[in-house]
């Protein structure tokens, strides 16, 4: 189970990996834990009303797990490590810090990050 723009949708994978990164973030080093999935059944309703062409690359539900889409990344590049992990590990720590925060917020301060 996941959320896509707010939306929750069905994420049915086959095959999950759980592996421990440290991410660095503006208010200091954090480990966190990201599930990989793959073979995926299911990626939710935004890739399926877009035949596949686009959806999501990973979430975070506040429970402190980040879950990555493994097929939408190079685990070696920039990308995966700005775009994914520190941004998602961003809203992991401001979903366990702030319960009210909007979902405007969570973007706002997640892309912060990524410039940073």
């Amino acid at each position: 189970m996941g959320r896509t723009s707010g939306y929750y949708g069905p994420y049915i994978s086959k095959v999950e990996e759980l592996r421990h990164y440290k991410v660095e973030l503006p208010e200091g080093t954090q480990d966190y834990a990201v599930k990989f999935l793959d073979g995926f059944i299911m990626k939710s309703w935004l890739d399926y009303i877009s035949f596949g062409e686009t959806g999501t690359g990973g979430w975070s539900n506040g429970d402190g797990l980040i879950h990555c889409v493994r097929a939408a990344w190079d685990l070696e590049s920039e990308d995966f490590q700005v775009s994914l992990l520190k941004h998602e590990a961003q809203h992991a720590m401001d979903q366990v810090r702030y319960k009210d925060i909007t979902n405007k917020e969570l973007e706002y301060r997640a892309k912060l990050v990524e410039l940073i």
